[in-house]
């Protein structure tokens, strides 16, 4: 998988419009075929296609530490 660039900003926005995607208690929270879409949608809003889940996932590991980080002060 290619490592692309991507405006982290309008990620973010555009997974927190399909709240399916990270809602547990979203009815479709499960529903694979629905977050495959929205994925795929968010992919090719931002030109990188298959790479949105991952940069998405990379971003979330990466802030949550940041966090556990910030606890340590």
């Amino acid at each position: 998988m290619v490592d692309a660039r991507i405006d982290e900003e309008k990620l973010i926005l555009l997974v927190q419009e399909r709240r399916h995607l990270w809602n547990i208690k979203n009815v479709d929270y499960k529903n694979k075929h629905m977050s495959s879409r929205a994925w795929k949608e968010i992919g090719a809003e931002l030109n990188v296609h298959d790479a949105a889940e991952g940069q998405f996932e990379k971003l979330s590991k990466a802030l949550d530490k940041t966090a556990e980080f910030d606890k340590c002060d």
